[in-house]
């Protein structure tokens, strides 16, 4: 069996709010490029803290862990800079709550400014 590699994020919540995130983002900003950032939401823990771990095994992607706690996603982004030390500088918190249109238009300026797209939400 064969798998795409292009990297889709697996989140209860994310296919409701997804267009939300990228309306605030700026379609022309998602794309597959070269050098992949990758937006998880709900990254400190559970499939989204696997998926990260996964991500940073690769060595290819940078990836931006969304939290709606910023101490709980603090705690996730150390320990994942610990398990994967050569890596430690692909992972950075993003706090976010899917569910707050608010957060979702502060977090989409922190992206711009700080990265200019988001590759793979």
């Amino acid at each position: 069996m064969s798998f795409s590699p292009v990297v889709t994020l697996v989140c209860s919540d994310i296919e409701r709010y997804r267009c939300r995130i990228c309306s605030a983002i700026g379609d022309k900003n998602i794309g597959i490029l070269t050098s992949i950032q990758v937006l998880i939401t709900g990254g400190n823990s559970g499939v989204g803290f696997g998926l990260a771990s996964q991500l940073l095994n690769r060595g290819t992607y940078h990836v931006l862990l969304g939290s709606r706690s910023t101490d709980k996603g603090r705690d996730a982004v150390k320990d994942l800079q610990a398990r994967h030390e050569s890596q430690s500088d692909a992972v950075e918190l993003l706090q976010i709550d899917v569910t707050d249109d608010d957060s979702i238009d502060k977090a989409a300026v922190t992206v711009r400014n700080k990265h200019g797209k988001v590759d793979v939400v």
